[in-house]
């Protein structure tokens, strides 16, 4: 048991440590939700379903290997998830989801307005595809969080 000991202890310190972070990622998108590129949305997701999973593993090492954690520790480990909880899941996630669908919208009106211009420059052409990538990127995005969302409801 005691070889299990430090392997505890050290995912104790990386789950408060990148806790830490994840709160401060999502403190800064909070200021400006809607300037979140894909990319920074789906780093968020995923440091969030980490974090969560990794909540769940130490609680399950401490009961499957009956290692006693502090008392403080669990609560810390809990005070964390319902702040992340609080902060990701009920004020940023709903938040994400209606500037993702409000990007999609614009991007598609503005890629119907441009086809309707019958002879394009070659600058133009690369500015339809170009927006048409980011169109799909974001639709992309948006699917993945719909399947947070789909976990969140289960």
């Amino acid at each position: 048991m005691s070889s299990k000991t430090p392997t505890i202890s050290n995912s104790i310190d990386k789950f408060i440590s990148e806790s830490i972070k994840l709160q401060e990622d999502i403190s800064k998108a909070l200021l400006n939700p809607e300037d979140l590129y894909s990319e920074d949305i789906v780093g968020l997701y995923f440091n969030m379903i980490n974090i969560t999973s990794f909540s769940q593993a130490i609680k399950q090492n401490n009961e499957v290997y009956e290692q006693k954690i502090p008392k403080e520790i669990l609560i810390k480990i809990q005070d964390t998830q319902n702040h992340l909880n609080e902060k990701f899941n009920e004020i940023l996630h709903p938040l994400l989801i209606f500037n993702l669908e409000k990007k999609i919208r614009e991007y598609k009106s503005n890629l119907k307005a441009n086809s309707n211009h019958k002879s394009k420059t070659k600058k133009e052409i690369e500015d339809h595809a170009k927006q048409f990538e980011e169109l799909r990127e974001m639709m992309s995005t948006k699917e993945f969080v719909n399947q947070y969302a789909k976990i969140l409801e289960n």
